[in-house]
């Protein structure tokens, strides 16, 4: 079970670095513009934002790494997962409101599975 907990916590910091990192710093070109008109410029989030949400995911994304590296600090993960899981909730609040939640949605309904099941599992690994 812990290789797949360890495997888990990898695939969605990579996710979230990897997006994250296409937020802050605009990279790859091609991908950030074609989210930034599709998406935030819909949803009236200018370039400020997206950084920050993008530092956000970052931030998380750094967290559940930590907490999976050093096993006595749990607590860190259970923060990354919340983080991840309150970016991942704006970004299923702005597709439902301005989108298709179910089309363009869907991979932050995924992600927000999957963090809320990472974080029950490691609380649980703390009790």
């Amino acid at each position: 079970m812990n290789i797949v907990r360890i495997i888990l916590t990898v695939l969605i910091a990579l996710a979230f670095l990897f997006f994250g990192n296409m937020k802050v710093t605009g990279m790859p070109k091609e991908m950030f513009r074609e989210a930034k008109e599709n998406h935030f410029d819909n949803y009236g989030i200018g370039r400020g934002g997206i950084r920050l949400i993008g530092l956000g995911e970052w931030l998380g994304a750094i967290l559940i790494i930590v907490g999976l590296i050093s096993s006595g600090y749990l607590q860190f993960s259970l923060a990354g997962h919340a983080v991840l899981m309150v970016i991942t909730a704006g970004a299923m609040y702005f597709h439902n409101r301005y989108d298709s939640v179910t089309k363009d949605g869907l991979p932050a309904i995924i992600q927000f599975a999957l963090n809320t099941a990472m974080l029950v599992w490691t609380f649980t690994l703390m009790g």
